[in-house]
């Protein structure tokens, strides 16, 4: 499905550690890739698997529980990370450190090679094994078996545990995560989630009963709550068979109540302003929580190719005005996403210039009341339309070569979204059938409802040694004024134009080497530029050119540092 794209990655990764599943069972309208073997046990135990051989001679594991920190009782607060540690602390066919034992004996490391995770609304365990012997990859799978149903949880490693834990803790406070807490604060205000933090609290973590703990395990660690994926160089059929045979004899013990863990509407617009020494930029950002739409029907796909056609118009765009130097601001974006299978969040974010804050704000205020006045340009949907096109037809070339972890990655959305994973052919086929119908007026439609007045939070953040940032009171004079302000409509004309004009001279090679090992050619220029070349058939149709050279930001004068960051 569509991506996320690198330009708004900086700001959301600390959002996406929330963790998120879909509790439903809507009727998806796509049909699945015919490379994967999926299938649902009688115990609703879920498996996907598929044969892949990138990396070759590798299988990578995910097991995911619906179940992290959000399933927390009071008393309980934290033992859903603790549990995660107590999986490598023996079960029943592998007592005490035998996993850890077993692992190292065929090469492997714990955060290299398996780990796990816990977050707000699901617990990940993660392997990646070798297969020139099949029996580790049975034992990978027993491993998983055992953590299912069979985990000891035994007092010495709960008092261990309960130590690494306090201690992890204690770590999880302080320097930028100072800025994720007090943000989640005002984010998930009256919310579950912000009741349940991963890491707990240090009073249940320093005083549980181990009962507790064995609680929330029994409860939650159960089959039908459960996703495996096996893709990588394996045969389908043999691991089916092992899947059943050991995740079939799983069993829900208890009928199953689901807590609330929808963000209630806020009852008036939010306003969080942050500062403090970790913080290294200036931004003002426009958060607007909204419903969580799957894309498990072609409307929801066709609206969600809208989104993301709205979003690379508006970046476009920005990009244009800067180049331009017409802006009293250094970048800034749209984009959207979701906390969990219920609630979703759309923002307009702006990296400022600290001696320009309002003047800035009010460029970025004033672009986005442009667009919802007059809209987008037939031009720029239309290269935008054919942009995208050509990137879904670009990963369908290097489907070949595609990493077992990135199908588990997206797989994963269809067992935790009920998104669609019907292939990158299949992808193909229904954008270009759905391009064509996609109009300007419905990108004006959708950007009109992106940032409304209402379930809104606006964020202000900064270093700690900037003295005056506006306060709410200025902001909303500022956003009543540019929504008076007279705005002309944008103007843009796509032109095909070589990249460069001039005839290159270029410089006479003086030196050439080899690097045998690594396959790669260097040829020294007589200009003094250094080139590395190597062949590859990672991706077809596809070379990739990267060049540096001596200075950086170092060089700038003070007054264009902030500018030179982020060029």
């Amino acid at each position: 499905m569509i991506k996320t794209s690198l330009l708004k990655f900086y700001f959301i990764t600390f959002i996406l550690s929330i963790s998120l599943y879909s509790v439903g069972n809507t009727e998806n309208e796509f049909p699945l890739d015919q490379a994967i073997t999926y299938g649902k046990l009688e115990n609703g135990f879920t498996y996907y698997i598929r044969e892949n051989q990138t990396p070759k001679d590798k299988v990578s594991i995910k097991l995911i529980i619906k179940a992290g920190s959000i399933m927390e009782d009071e008393n309980q607060l934290g033992l859903a990370h603790l549990l995660e540690h107590m999986a490598f602390n023996g079960s029943k066919n592998f007592p005490k450190r035998k996993i850890d034992e077993y692992m190292s004996s065929i090469g492997l490391n714990i955060g290299s090679h398996y780990n796990a995770s816990v977050g707000f609304l699901k617990t990940n365990y993660v392997y990646e094994i070798p297969t020139n012997n099949d029996d580790d990859v049975e034992v990978a799978l027993k491993i998983l078996t055992d953590i299912s149903k069979n985990l000891s949880l035994e007092p010495e490693a709960f008092e261990r545990e309960r130590k690494i834990v306090e201690e992890e803790w204690r770590t999880d406070i302080g320097g930028s995560k100072n800025y994720i807490n007090e943000f989640h604060k005002v984010m998930f205000k009256n919310s579950r989630f912000n009741e349940r933090k991963p890491i707990g609290t240090l009073d249940i973590i320093q005083n549980f009963e181990y009962q507790d703990a064995i609680d929330y395990y029994k409860k939650w660690y159960r089959p039908q709550l459960m996703g495996l994926f096996v893709i990588g160089d394996i045969k389908v059929d043999k691991i089916e068979k092992l899947i059943k045979d050991n995740f079939g004899t799983l069993e829900n013990l208890e009928e199953l109540q689901i807590p609330d863990y929808k963000i209630p509407d806020y009852l008036e617009n939010q306003f969080f302003v942050y500062q403090d020494d970790t913080i290294k930029s200036l931004s003002f950002s426009m958060f607007e929580k909204n419903d969580f739409k799957k894309t498990n029907s072609f409307k929801n796909y066709r609206d969600a190719i809208v989104s993301y056609l709205t979003e690379a118009i508006f970046i476009r765009r920005i990009d244009e005005l800067i180049e331009k130097n017409n802006q009293r601001f250094i970048n800034a974006y749209v984009t959207d996403f979701e906390i969990s299978d219920l609630d979703e969040f759309r923002i307009a974010a702006v990296t400022l210039k600290e001696d320009e804050i309002l003047p800035g704000i009010e460029d970025f205020l004033t672009i986005i009341e442009q667009i919802k006045r007059f809209g987008f340009l037939n031009s720029e949907l239309e290269l935008a339309k054919k942009k995208h096109l050509e990137y879904l037809k670009r990963n369908l070339t290097e489907n070949e070569t595609r990493s077992s972890d990135s199908f588990i990655d997206e797989y994963q959305r269809h067992f935790l979204f009920d998104e669609m994973i019907s292939g990158s052919a299949k992808e193909v086929e229904y954008t270009s059938e759905i391009l064509p119908s996609i109009t300007v007026d419905d990108l004006k439609n959708y950007f009109n409802n992106y940032i409304k007045a209402e379930n809104q939070i606006i964020s202000i953040k900064a270093p700690d040694y900037i003295k005056s940032l506006p306060n709410r009171d200025e902001i909303d004079q500022l956003i009543d004024k540019v929504s008076q302000k007279d705005i002309k409509s944008y103007q843009f004309t796509f032109k095909e134009a070589e990249l460069i004009k001039e005839e290159l001279k270029g410089s006479k090679i003086i030196k050439r080497k080899k690097f045998p090992k690594s396959n790669v050619h260097q040829i020294i220029l007589n200009n003094g530029a250094k080139i590395l070349l190597k062949q590859t058939d990672f991706k077809k149709d596809e070379i990739n050119l990267s060049a540096f050279s001596s200075g950086g930001y170092s060089t700038a004068s003070f007054e264009k540092l902030d500018s030179a960051k982020y060029t």
